[in-house]
């Protein structure tokens, strides 16, 4: 396995060696224009190692009415180091295709908060104060991803040192990580609901969810912007 590891790895760097125009480009990446990171590729114009990192802005959904609140956040970083290789189409044009290693983080919470009143009778049939029953939720999620993906895409060469690209990268990751749910409520029925003997029925509940992933990128794939030199 090693001497195999050690074979690809001088056949994906000969075209370097061999050169006859070195080349460099360092820019910007967006995915799918939800996430975006840099990029940077050396090595000629027929094959260049790539390093890529994404990431995706954290985003913060608040609803709030008179009673209840709710808030959900997520964030992913990624890492990607791999090769890709190019053909020319014409004198703007060039198809690109290689493999990536790829790495990503994710994690995901979402948080609830409301109260409403409880109402009960006394003996004499005479309505008590309400009592005001407080619920809370948590939902988070954490993962680790690893894995390859394919490249496939094209540069449009606007003027000789600046680049359009547009790839799709086809995937195949490995992840495996925990859900967690956390739940409060100050309502006796809701304890007897979660089998809880606590009154602040506390609830907690921890879920593997690990698994295995095959697909493409969503929406319209990876775009670059890239300055060549």
């Amino acid at each position: 396995m090693k001497n195999l590891v050690i074979i690809i790895l001088v056949v994906m760097s000969s075209t370097t060696l061999f050169a006859q125009e070195k080349q460099k480009e360092v820019g910007a990446v967006f995915n799918d224009f939800n996430s975006f990171g840099i990029t940077y590729r050396t090595g000629n114009t027929n094959g260049m190692w790539r390093f890529t990192s994404l990431a995706a802005l954290s985003s913060s959904n608040n609803m709030k009415a008179d009673s209840a609140s709710r808030d959900g956040s997520d964030l992913l970083v990624s890492l990607a180091i791999g090769r890709e290789f190019r053909k020319s189409i014409g004198s703007q044009l060039e198809f690109r295709y290689g493999l990536d290693v790829r790495y990503a983080y994710k994690s995901s919470e979402f948080k609830s908060q409301g109260y409403n009143y409880s109402w009960s009778y006394d003996n004499n049939g005479q309505l008590n104060s309400p009592t005001v029953v407080e619920s809370r939720s948590e939902n988070m999620e954490v993962t680790n991803s690893v894995g390859v993906q394919l490249v496939l895409g094209i540069n449009y060469v606007v003027k000789e040192k600046l680049v359009f690209g547009l790839e799709i990268n086809p995937a195949f990751m490995f992840t495996s990580g925990e859900r967690t749910e956390k739940a409060y409520s100050s309502e006796n029925e809701i304890q007897d609901y979660l089998n809880v003997n606590t009154y602040n029925a506390n609830y907690k509940q921890t879920y593997d969810i690990s698994r295995y992933d095959w697909g493409f990128n969503s929406g319209i794939g990876q775009v670059s912007i890239l300055y060549r030199f």
